[in-house]
């Protein structure tokens, strides 16, 4: 009897070891890093940042008349029709690529559905993984919450409040706490692409040190660094999403970084179709 009894303890230790594996793997969240949500509504588009580094909630909601720039020759749209283009485009990367280009947010998840829904478990829970909800509901009593709305038809509104509270409240804590400098370059034919670009890499947390156009003019994507630099994860997001080039530069401090933007940076975005007369004080020359 006695041995059946530690048989038994063995057997459902066993089963509790296991089963918290299997809920660990189902966790698409830490607990520790950064998280960014998407939201996509007919009544607009949502910025939802969870950060246990700052404990803090920062939603952005940007009204469905507020205007958005659709990159790769679309043009822009209202906020509530960016759902509609998705369903008929079925294109995850226009969706990251809309939420970069006009807030700086590169989002872990999208999710379509009333904003003020974000928090529901069917939402929440289902893109943080149950364990990873289960976290954040045992971290939320000591989150601040705080919430920011964008209304209007000009996009100079969104483009002014994020100067301000895209690197304070949305850029991921990691980025931010970095220690790389940027110095960008324009080496295309398309007057303010390294301005615009840069502009949004500041939004995500980066730090820019300056923006110059450059003489030589090249096609793609370049990034210069020091080799110890090269391995960098804050850098390997830039990379990744341009599809740069590296040239290593033993000169270079470890900490600063050269990204240089050719012709097929601007032509694959189709910056062209970017109106800088709806962002009148932001014009800028490089």
């Amino acid at each position: 009897m006695k041995k059946f009894k530690i048989i038994t303890a063995v057997i459902i230790l066993v089963a509790m070891v296991a089963g918290m594996v299997y809920w660990q793997s189902r966790s698409k969240w830490d607990g520790r890093r950064d998280y960014r949500l998407a939201m996509i509504s007919q009544d607009g588009l949502g910025l939802i940042a969870i950060s246990p580094t700052r404990r803090m909630v920062n939603t952005v909601r940007i009204d469905g008349k507020t205007r958005v720039w659709v990159p790769g020759g679309m043009g822009w749209y209202e906020a509530a029709k960016i759902e509609k283009i998705f369903l008929q485009e079925k294109n995850y990367r226009l969706v990251e690529e809309i939420f970069f280009y006009n807030f700086g947010f590169w989002p872990d998840e999208f999710e379509f559905g009333a904003l003020d829904r974000w928090q529901s478990r069917s939402i929440l829970g289902r893109q943080l993984g149950w364990l990873g909800y289960l976290k954040y509901k045992l971290m939320e009593p000591n989150l601040i919450f705080k919430d920011e709305d964008v209304a209007g038809e000009n996009s100079n509104l969104a483009s002014e409040l994020l100067d301000e509270v895209a690197p304070r409240d949305l850029a991921d804590s990691q980025i931010l706490g970095g220690n790389l400098k940027f110095r960008l370059y324009n080496t295309s034919q398309q007057k303010g692409l390294a301005a615009f670009l840069g502009r949004r890499m500041e939004w995500a947390g980066y730090f820019v040190m300056s923006v110059e156009n450059f003489d030589e003019k090249s096609n793609n994507c370049q990034v210069v660094v020091n080799s110890k630099t090269k391995e960098n994860g804050d850098l390997g997001k830039i990379i990744s999403w341009w599809e740069c080039a590296v040239k290593p530069d033993e000169g270079l401090p470890d900490d600063e970084v050269e990204v240089y933007w050719g012709e097929a940076v601007g032509e694959m975005l189709k910056y062209s179709s970017y109106d800088n007369i709806l962002e009148p004080d932001k014009i800028e020359n490089n």
